[in-house]
């Protein structure tokens, strides 16, 4: 991995595709968790965030060309984390999300590869909705 290649990731941004938010989609995905409150086919229950961030970072991996000089065997990433910050506007039924990934860091630590990711999600009015900070870890032979 050269510093040249870390230089021209670390920053880079792309839009994933739109996500419409659905009432059924939202009410089974809450039902899979074992939350049956039907609050959660108007409302997006949060663990719901999954349903479009995951997504949109592999939407990031596939557009961003040089991804592959960085991660050369998928086979070795392992998941580090997910942190969420929701802010007080509510994901709706109805709502069209717009998530934006960033490549927020590149680091090395005992031997292992790790990419911050950042990810802003808003919604059709362009009303920040959350951001989300996703952690992939690739061990040694994956880069």
């Amino acid at each position: 991995m050269s510093a040249d290649l870390v230089q021209r990731l670390i920053g880079r941004e792309c839009k994933a595709p739109p996500f419409k938010v659905d009432a059924n989609h939202m009410r089974e995905y809450a039902t899979s968790l074992g939350v049956v409150d039907p609050k959660y086919a108007k409302v997006a229950f949060p663990a719901y965030a999954a349903a479009f961030v995951l997504p949109a970072l592999w939407h990031w991996r596939k557009e961003i060309s040089e991804y592959q000089e960085l991660v050369k065997d998928p086979r070795y990433i392992v998941h580090g984390g997910q942190e969420y910050e929701f802010t007080d506007i509510e994901i709706l039924s109805g709502d069209i999300l717009t998530s934006t990934v960033q490549l927020a860091d590149i680091f090395i630590k005992k031997n292992m590869l790790f990419l911050i990711y950042k990810i802003h999600t808003t919604n059709q009015n362009a009303q920040l909705l959350l951001t989300t900070t996703i952690t992939v870890i690739v061990r040694p032979g994956g880069f």
